[in-house]
């Protein structure tokens, strides 16, 4: 073997071994950060959406504002917590609430404590964390009976309209909104989202207010209408007619 043949014969043998000590020293590297970590407990916290209870046919709830979503903290090991992050796999809480036989007693507000079984993990069991606290820890509720209506939509302007323009509905000038009675039942009119006067016709989103489960249609066709010609003189020759 010629001289440049073992140095490559040697720098390859140099090569493997440096390798196979990299990965030696990596895989117990990884070894011990495992254990240091999965025998220390962590906390993590995350904002997640609340889901109201289902109820039976005929009532509906209201949440108060501000509890459509809180923070829950989750305590657990190094592991539990790193599959977490890593799965994202708390995704809400789900209220649960069984209500007593209809009465007249409606609207009634309730308040509902939560725990652990609340928290929805993307629909199965998850024992890696667990639920230390809530933020609020207690949420009220107000249960009424469902309502459904027909009321006007009124449109909404981003900026101010030319004199004696107006907007007009072309799809609908009323929509069926269905929500809680004590909401729905003092409705006067349901209002689009703001819509700029200089875009022609438009699709207006109709904003949906607190206590209503839905619109029909959700949306509405809006155009602006220009001003109807005023006869400002019978002689106008324009017209026609004699003087």
């Amino acid at each position: 073997m010629d001289g440049q043949g073992t140095r490559r014969s040697i720098l390859s043998g140099f090569s493997r071994r440096g390798l196979l000590q990299w990965s030696l020293a990596l895989t117990i590297s990884l070894m011990l950060w495992i254990a240091a970590v999965g025998s220390r407990t962590f906390s993590v916290e995350y904002s997640l959406p609340v889901l109201p209870p289902e109820l039976p046919a005929g009532l509906t709830v209201l949440l108060d504002a501000g509890t459509d979503s809180i923070k829950v903290s989750f305590s657990g090991n190094g592991i539990g917590v790193l599959w977490d992050q890593m799965t994202r796999t708390p995704s809400s809480v789900r209220l649960t609430y069984v209500p007593p036989p209809i009465t007249s007693d409606l609207p009634y507000t309730v308040s509902l404590s939560l725990a652990q079984e609340d928290v929805v993990f993307e629909g199965r069991a998850y024992g890696r964390l667990g639920a230390s606290t809530f933020d609020p820890g207690v949420i009220p509720l107000t249960i009424d009976r469902e309502a459904t209506r027909r009321i006007p939509v009124k449109v909404m302007s981003a900026g101010e309209l030319p004199e004696r323009y107006y907007w007009q509905r072309s799809s609908c000038d009323s929509v069926t909104v269905t929500g809680a009675a004590s909401v729905v039942l003092d409705m006067d009119s349901c209002r689009t989202v703001e819509v700029q006067p200089d875009l022609g016709n438009q699709t207006a989103a109709i904003l949906r207010s607190p206590g209503v489960a839905y619109y029909e249609p959700s949306a509405a066709s809006v155009a602006l209408i220009a001003p109807i010609p005023v006869v400002t003189s019978l002689s106008d020759p324009a017209l026609n007619i004699p003087y």
